[in-house]
């Protein structure tokens, strides 16, 4: 775990961040509604009555134990200082317009977060950064313009598009024909795309062929049923080895228990994401996790 922080992003850095989301997405509401400030070394959002911070989930490869990435997770309190859901937080947007703000600006508060940890080690970012993309937004954005106004706001981070996986909830967007415009815009833009949940819903491997994403995160249900029955890990293998066949990274996420892991391992995971290895937090952890015999 890292040492206590003391900030790195000065003021002004954080606040030319935060007027180039302004600049970018012109909210329709007052300028006071919204804002950024530092609660001792974490930079939080402030959106109306609500608190948002971020909390860090790494992601172990497989090969080495390590840490190669860290997902982004939203942490809310409403004007009581009660905690919500982020499906809650994401509810307060009333149009279109404001949603598209509140998601990228949910991005931005964790990519100060990351950059400003990042920058305390005095080194250029060597993990990669997941961040949830809302479906809404996917659905409201033009596709020559996906990921083309954040990659102008991170950049004031000293951060590139090829730093950020864009992680998309493939159930939150119906229409195919969308879903692969907006991933073909990302990777345009220099992204890489994650497809999140799949194997729950309406997944199937003809529109993960269709998106062509570059790493397919794992329902935690496949996870769960392979540890009570046999059968289950073999499909758990032939799933994975399909998602090796299109050129995509496999994540086996939800892992609680030894026994998962070592299954996770065996059925060829690339990558893996738990509590087993850690709960997120807002500092980041590199410690590599070690894997012990059941």
């Amino acid at each position: 775990m890292m040492p206590s922080l003391t900030p790195v992003l000065d003021v002004h850095v954080e606040m030319t961040t935060f007027d180039a989301l302004l600049t970018a997405c012109k909210p329709c509401f007052k300028a006071a509604d919204v804002g950024i400030k530092r609660v001792g070394a974490e930079i939080v959002g402030l959106y109306r009555d609500l608190t948002l911070s971020s909390a860090f989930h790494a992601l172990h490869c497989v090969h080495t134990n390590r840490v190669v990435a860290y997902e982004g997770l939203l942490r809310a309190r409403d004007a009581k200082g009660c905690a919500i859901s982020p499906a809650t937080a994401f509810e307060h947007p009333k149009t279109d317009h404001e949603l598209c703000f509140f998601d990228r600006f949910v991005r931005v508060v964790h990519v100060l977060n990351y950059a400003a940890q990042v920058k305390s080690r005095d080194a250029k970012p060597t993990q990669s950064l997941y961040l949830n993309v809302d479906g809404r937004h996917l659905v409201n954005t033009a596709e020559n313009r996906m990921g083309g106004v954040f990659a102008g706001i991170i950049e004031t981070l000293g951060l590139t598009p090829s730093d950020v996986v864009m992680e998309i909830l493939e159930g939150d967007v119906e229409g195919l024909g969308q879903l692969s415009e907006a991933v073909k815009g990302y990777q345009e833009n220099g992204y890489r795309i994650a497809i999140d949940d799949f194997g729950s819903r309406n997944s199937n491997f003809d529109r993960l062929w269709r998106i062509s994403p570059n790493i397919v995160k794992l329902d935690r249900s496949l996870i769960v049923m392979s540890c009570e029955a046999p059968k289950a890990r073999k499909v758990l293998k032939k799933i994975i080895e399909t998602i090796h066949e299109l050129d995509c990274v496999a994540v086996v996420e939800g892992i609680e228990t030894i026994e998962q892991h070592q299954i996770a391992v065996e059925a060829g995971a690339d990558l893996l994401q738990g509590f087993l290895y850690g709960r997120p937090a807002w500092a980041l952890s590199g410690a590599p996790f070690v894997a012990y015999s059941a």
